[in-house]
């Protein structure tokens, strides 16, 4: 939609074939690029990417956890081919923890990991859902994010790469 409200471009096609989506999760942009992000547990997870006027021109995977497998939270652009992703896995012992993610023209590679950015006594675990989404926004170039649960910090994640507390 534009400004005013009228209707411009639809981004690709609901369905379960090639290049379609089940269930969008994110949308964000970066620079020229729009991001759509599909999340279904029982197939593999993309990072669609569009132009401005609505033509697919690319697909990322998004990168598998090993041994475990990830479910994608929140996902925000840190700069052009790297990703802020707060992941939970299917191992609900583990914390979730936040990944940093480079990507080229089809994959994507963690390049570091953040585990246990919020911290919680063992007894708590069994009070909280593991797989609860973060919030993840942009403010100048740095990504932040928290937890709504159990979380009184918000870290920040800058082009240095380091997780500090901002707040």
């Amino acid at each position: 939609m534009n400004k005013n409200g009228k209707f411009l471009k639809k981004l690709g096609n609901r369905g379960q074939g090639p290049n379609e989506y089940l269930y969008i999760s994110h949308i964000f942009t970066d620079d020229d690029i729009i991001y759509l992000s599909d999340r279904v547990a029982d197939r593999p997870n993309f990072l669609m990417k569009y132009d401005f006027n609505g033509n697919l021109i690319g697909k990322i995977s998004k990168p598998q956890g090993g041994n475990e497998r990830y479910v994608f939270q929140a996902i925000q652009p840190l700069k052009r081919d790297t990703f802020v992703m707060d992941v939970a896995t299917d191992n609900n012992e583990k914390y979730p923890k936040a990944l940093l993610v480079e990507t080229n023209e089809s994959e994507s590679f963690v390049i570091h990991e953040y585990p246990n950015y919020f911290h919680l006594n063992k007894g708590e675990v069994r009070g909280i859902m593991p797989w609860e989404q973060a919030i993840l926004y942009r403010y100048k170039n740095e990504i932040r994010f928290f937890k709504q649960i159990y979380c009184d910090t918000i870290f920040t994640i800058g082009h240095d790469l380091e997780l500090r507390d901002g707040f």
